[in-house]
């Protein structure tokens, strides 16, 4: 796989500034895939606010509570796109995101998740579905590159 990970807590996209010193960060490291925790998105930010130059951005906003949210960019060339899972209707309070994108030998899926401080649900409960989905994936297809950050 030749795809380069940043992973960042952002402790905010949102703010003034923060989503240009993001893609700056971004340009000179040449990551191909970024996977960001505490977004701070919300449904009343549109894609404008969340998009970077030459990369699609998959967003998990939060609900009903402050902060936090997850994305993952991705280059526009890797063509990816988001994962939804049939099996599993996870707690809307646990914050991840999948992705699924070819590369030149691999199907690759990456999961962004975030587990914060004061979690709404218990924490084995996040590592079980976690696992459920990792083990959906396999058996669907047992020789994919599975990234988590």
């Amino acid at each position: 796989m030749l795809a380069f990970f940043l992973l960042i807590n952002a402790s905010s996209l949102a703010k003034t500034n923060a989503k240009q010193q993001l893609a700056t960060d971004v340009d000179k490291c040449g990551a191909a895939i970024i996977l960001v925790t505490e977004t701070h998105f919300k449904s009343k930010h549109d894609h404008l606010v969340s998009s970077i130059t030459g990369f699609d951005c998959f967003r998990r906003d939060r609900l009903k509570r402050k902060g936090c949210g997850v994305c993952i960019y991705t280059k526009h060339q890797l063509v990816a796109q988001c994962v939804f899972f049939d099996s599993s209707s996870p707690d809307t309070n646990m914050e991840f995101i999948w992705v699924k994108f070819r590369d030149a030998i691999d199907v690759v899926y990456v999961c962004c998740v975030y587990h914060p401080p004061k979690p709404l649900y218990q924490s084995s409960d996040l590592l079980r579905i976690i696992g459920i989905l990792i083990d959906e994936i396999l058996a669907y297809d047992a020789t994919a590159v599975i990234v988590l950050g």
